[in-house]
């Protein structure tokens, strides 16, 4: 039986009681408190611009009318509309010129990545290195689903780019305790998840990160995936859209292994990974794909930052 997405499911994040906890000889105090009210909010003006792509009838002067009432909103969306990713080398200096080039798919993309990028502290080394991550899991998502062609993948670089979003929610909230979090998973050669569930009764960063997806009204695979990213191995047969998960999870190793993160494992155990296996990538598929991958990311990637 498939796992649903309604929204119930995704209110078990609550809060999290101050606990000790025994790292090694190290004792670390966590005391972090998360509810739906920390969860950010997009802007009016983005939250109405995507509403209003649903829409088949929308026009692009409309859009152009509505994303120029946000001055902020505007300058972010030519950022990320004019880096290499998106422009092919065919800048942007207007909205409406923006919008015409890229069309309501990309746009939808450009305008979430300008929203979602304002979590980022650009100071901040840990949040930009979590921003990286974040686009670099986007990139290899969007070619992921564009060589791979499985059903159900359009929205894998918003689904991929939002996977880790949980986690710069509770470093906002509590940025010395995750950091501590963080070194010590780090020097026990421990996942930043795996250590989550040790330390966190009521949440993990995926848990926080789909309900942050459901808050932003995003669709239900994209809160799915970002659920379960870490998860395949025992609910992937459970799932509504197995292929987003797959692609989300295959990204994040991807992204983690090309250097944008703690590598997740060597190479040749990818194709062993649920991810893989579901997607049926045999070994010389893997490759080539990382090469794909590791082209587009570095080619792209140090200009992308928002």
């Amino acid at each position: 039986m498939p796992i649903r997405s309604s929204r119930s499911s995704f209110l078990a994040i609550k809060q999290m009681r101050s606990i000790r906890v025994s790292w090694g000889k190290q004792i670390v105090s966590f005391n972090i408190e998360i509810s739906e009210k920390d969860l950010p909010v997009l802007s009016a003006v983005a939250n109405k611009a995507l509403a209003l792509m649903q829409n088949d009838n929308v026009s692009n002067n409309q859009l152009d009318n509505l994303i120029k009432q946000d001055p902020a909103l505007t300058q972010r969306v030519l950022h990320v509309a004019n880096t290499p990713f998106y422009c092919g080398g065919v800048g942007s200096r207007t909205i409406s010129s923006a919008i015409m080039r890229l069309g309501l798919r990309q746009l939808r993309n450009v305008i979430l990545m300008a929203a979602s990028g304002e979590l980022f502290n650009a100071n901040d080394p840990i949040a930009q290195g979590m921003w990286e991550h974040s686009i670099a899991s986007a990139m290899a998502g969007q070619i992921l689903a564009d060589q791979l062609r499985v059903s159900g993948t359009d929205e894998a670089f918003v689904a991929a780019m939002l996977h880790d979003v949980g986690k710069v929610i509770i470093y906002r909230q509590a940025p010395n305790e995750y950091r501590e979090l963080h070194e010590q998973a780090s020097a026990g050669g421990e996942r930043i998840q795996a250590a989550e569930d040790k330390l966190f009764v009521y949440f993990n960063h995926s848990t926080v990160g789909a309900l942050t997806i459901r808050k932003w009204k995003l669709s239900d695979s994209v809160a799915e995936a970002v659920r379960f990213h870490h998860d395949l191995e025992t609910v992937l047969p459970k799932l509504e859209n197995e292929n987003l998960a797959s692609i989300v999870s295959l990204a994040n190793i991807f992204a983690n292994n090309l250097g944008y993160g703690r590598p997740i494992c060597e190479w040749p155990a990818v194709g062993k990974m649920a991810c893989a296996m579901h997607l049926r990538l045999t070994p010389e598929r893997i490759q080539t794909l990382v090469a794909k991958v590791q082209g587009a990311i570095e080619t792209q990637l140090p200009k992308a930052a928002v």
